[in-house]
């Protein structure tokens, strides 16, 4: 927890979830619109 809490207040943590969440985006993306093609 105290390592969470120092990664978070050093802003690794914010940057790593920021391109985690951008990442996850582009293949939700990815997959709706192979899901339209398909459909």
């Amino acid at each position: 927890m105290i390592a969470v809490k120092i990664a978070v207040e050093s802003g690794e943590l914010i940057c790593y979830n920021q391109s985690r969440r951008a990442r996850l985006l582009k293949i939700d993306q990815f997959f709706a619109g192979t899901g339209k093609i398909n459909s």
